[in-house]
This record gives C-alpha cells, sequence and structure tokens, in this order.
C-alpha cells in the first residue's frame, strides 16, 4: 500500500524502493531528522521525512496516504523508503 499510494501522491516519483536494514530500522525508531555528521549524510540535508505516526504493519489503504502525506517532496522517508525522478538498473 505504501508504494501506490507513493506513486498516487508523487507523479515525479519513477522509482521507489522500501528497505528494512537493521540500520534504516534502528534510526526510524528514533523520529528524528538526520544529523549532518558525514558528507554522505549532506547529501540528504533537508531531504528526510520523519513518520511518527506507525501503526503497525502497512496493509491499510489509509496508512499508505498517511506515509505518502508525510514523505511530502522529500527524497527518503521512514526505514530507508527512498524514492526518486530515475530507475538505475
Amino acid at each position: 500500500m505504501i508504494h501506490t499510494a507513493i506513486h498516487a501522491a508523487r507523479p515525479d516519483v519513477l522509482c521507489a524502493a522500501h528497505t528494512h536494514s537493521i540500520h534504516g530500522k534502528a534510526f526510524s525508531c528514533q523520529g528524528v531528522n538526520l544529523d549532518m555528521l558525514s558528507q554522505d549524510a549532506c547529501a540528504f540535508y533537508n531531504d528526510v521525512a520523519v513518520y511518527t505516526q506507525f501503526n503497525g504493519i502497512v496493509l491499510a489503504e489509509d496508512e499508505g496516504k498517511q506515509i505518502a502525506a508525510a514523505l511530502g517532496n522529500k527524497k527518503v522517508g521512514y526505514n530507508g523508503f527512498f524514492v526518486g525522478p530515475i530507475i538505475l538498473t
């Protein structure tokens, strides 16, 4: 439901990739913005959406829409959800 909601809300997004990495999950649990502590982190300056309303497994259409709304025009969302205008193969 997340991917469908993001593609509906963001016509500029051709690719939406969602990971469940250990580090991504740990960071997402903090509910804070990314600190600019390295050059890698600077690539996402002011481009990370913080989603604090998570209600569990995302099978409900409303949850997907809320995540898409929280993402707004940013390129990174909760738990390592990345979106972009291109698809790299």
